[in-house]
Order: structure tokens, then sequence, then C-alpha cells
């Protein structure tokens, strides 16, 4: 059963959402963040860093999932200037890479193909 979207979070989920595609944003997300989390060593980073690293990357992999339900879709099919807007402000990779000292060369390259990426899905 769909649900009316609060205001707040429409750029994430549409206008309308399902339950069950939230649960798997969220669970997506977790596990991504849970993964990267394992395989990463925080030693020597302040905590603050690295949870600010884990936060974000549970954002970009529930994000991620949320650019396949419909109603995300709809709603920036339906409002394209907005979504030049999204692609546009995806600058959390650069931040994982600072949070965690990852090299930030690498980490421009990954940011400019994925905002490339993104703007040619956005054109097509």
């Amino acid at each position: 059963m769909s649900r009316t979207t609060p205001v707040m979070l429409r750029e994430v989920l549409g206008l309308t959402f399902e339950p069950a595609q939230v649960v798997a944003m969220l669970a997506f997300g977790g596990a991504l963040a849970a993964g990267v989390s394992f395989a990463t060593a925080f030693d020597g980073l302040p905590a603050w860093r690295a949870l600010l690293a884990v936060v974000l990357i549970a954002d970009i992999g529930a994000g991620c999932l949320s650019n396949f339900t419909a109603s995300t879709n709809q709603y920036y099919a339906e409002r394209p200037r907005l979504r030049w807007v999204f692609i546009a402000l995806h600058v959390h990779l650069l931040v994982v890479a600072w949070a965690l000292g990852w090299p930030m060369p690498a980490a421009l390259v990954l940011w400019g193909w994925t905002v490339g990426s993104a703007a040619v899905v956005n054109l097509l």
C-alpha cells in the first residue's frame, strides 16, 4: 500500500512510497556501510570521522537503491531541473574519501565517473 511521502523526503522517495521499499533501502544502506566498515581500518582515525564516513556510506547505498523505485523516477521525470540539482549535489564520495583518509585523486576520478554517468543517463 503506497503512502504519501513527507515533503523533506520527496527527493529520495518521490511523492509516494512503499514501506517495503524503505525497509529494503535501509537494509541495503546498512549492509553496505557494515561491509565497508568491516573492510576498512579505522585505526588512527578520530571516531567522528569514521562515524561520518559510515553514515554517508549508508546514505549512498540507500540513495542508490531509491533511484530504482518508480516513485523516485517519476518524481524526477516531472522535475528535470531538480534532477540536475540532485546530480550536482553528489559530493558524498569525496567527503567519505576525506573522512577515511583515502587518496583524493582516486576519489575525484570515482566522483567524476559517478556524476558523469548520472548526467549521461539523465540526458538519455
